[in-house]
């Protein structure tokens, strides 16, 4: 099994990556971190072109059984099955871009902001929001942001994919560190 994991930074999507496979992957102050290497499609303007991308992925599929995505035109394009975080509510599309905004340097803000044209945290929510409605065209893989949150990524996650391949000690921690309670309102 390989997932490639498509997301909008804020949106938890390393979390995703990490716990279909935690290898090369950490967790602090609340954040999931990647190997870099793991990471070269959230950046997909480092590769030359689509070749470049596709001997990535053959490549990098030999080590881990997951990576992150920013690069949704080119696994729509390649017909590429993948997961998609998307988000349900405002208010959670609010959190997860002033997320993005508290955790990125304001260099890494000006990057998006030049590429989304959403220059506030407003409009990247709309952003999200928008995103989120026009990738599930293309993807019934969906994890909403709001089940993650909720405590209840494992659940809609095994619904995806095979059980036994999913860490679920490395979503737990991440929920502690959260300060985030698993309860019963999973459906």
């Amino acid at each position: 099994m390989f997932e490639i994991v498509c997301y909008l930074g804020g949106t938890a999507g390393d979390l995703v990556v990490g716990t279909v496979d935690s290898r090369g992957c950490t967790i602090q102050n609340g954040t999931v971190a990647c190997d870099t290497e793991r990471q070269r499609l959230k950046k997909s303007w480092q590769f030359c072109n689509d070749a470049g991308k596709l001997q990535y992925i053959n490549r990098i599929k030999q080590q881990y059984r997951s990576i992150p995505s920013h690069d949704i035109n080119f696994h729509i394009n390649n017909a590429h099955d993948f997961i998609a975080v998307c988000v349900k509510r405002q208010s959670t599309a609010q959190w997860a871009s002033n997320r993005f905004k508290e955790l990125h340097t304001a260099q890494v803000w000006q990057e998006m902001s030049s590429v989304n044209q959403a220059d506030t945290v407003e409009k990247y929510a709309q952003d999200i929001l928008d995103w989120s409605s026009w990738i599930q065209t293309s993807t019934n893989r969906v994890i909403f942001l709001e089940d993650i949150l909720d405590g209840c990524m494992i659940q809609k996650l095994s619904s995806i994919i095979n059980i036994d391949e999913i860490d679920t000690d490395f979503y737990n921690k991440w929920l502690k560190t959260h300060h985030e309670t698993s309860h019963d309102t999973c459906t």
